[in-house]
């Protein structure tokens, strides 16, 4: 999943992922998110597919703390633009 973000923008309460289409599908995103919210309940997940380009975007947000825990768990996302 990581090889395949494009670009990371920050939100208020997580952070935003737009996703390289052609290299991981919106498919896998959903199987992804499926899987990874078993171990973390706290998360809000959106998956968005825009227009006819088909910009792909999985959004990461929750409670106070969630913010915290992306930047920890997904450290190596860090230096995503």
């Amino acid at each position: 999943m990581r090889s395949a973000i494009l670009i990371r923008r920050e939100l208020a309460d997580g952070y935003a992922f737009q996703i390289k289409s052609n290299r991981v599908s919106v498919v896998e995103v959903a199987e992804w998110v499926d899987l990874e919210r078993k171990y973390c309940p706290f998360f809000d997940f959106q998956v968005d597919l825009h227009g006819a380009e088909g910009a792909l975007w999985l959004s990461l947000a929750g409670r106070e703390g969630t913010k915290q825990f992306i930047e920890e768990e997904f450290r190596s996302w860090r230096d995503i633009q």
